[in-house]
């Protein structure tokens, strides 16, 4: 079910880049919660399978060897319209897992109840 994005309070993404070689395959994970001030906000991507690989190797290709990023903390309000219509927009799997093969999955939550106008 396709939800409208006016109805949504929390989206949770995950991303896995499946058979791509390292140092390029990552995955990520990104949760938005919705409140009335602020989007809470969690983001977090790890490099994987990077262990084959030399620090050079690594190095040439453009990255680091400290790749791994989290956020945690709030965004402005103003996002929360960009990530909404950004989901509206996708077309979604609709996985319940990801595999070797890689791929998007979303978890979203709707609200329940609307205030009296």
């Amino acid at each position: 079910m396709h939800l409208k994005s006016d109805d949504i309070i929390r989206l949770e993404i995950d991303f896995i880049t499946g058979e791509v070689p390292p140092p390029f395959s990552h995955i990520f994970k990104l949760k938005l919660s919705f409140s009335k001030n602020f989007v809470n906000t969690q983001f977090d991507i790890q490099y994987t399978d990077r262990e084959s690989l030399s620090p050079e190797e690594i190095i040439d290709e453009g990255f680091t060897m400290a790749d791994d990023y989290g956020y945690k903390g709030e965004i402005p309000k103003l996002w929360e319209g960009i990530f909404k219509k950004l989901y509206s927009a996708s077309k979604w799997s609709n996985l319940k897992t990801l595999g070797e093969s890689g791929g998007i999955k979303i978890a979203r939550e709707r609200c329940t109840w609307k205030d009296d106008p």
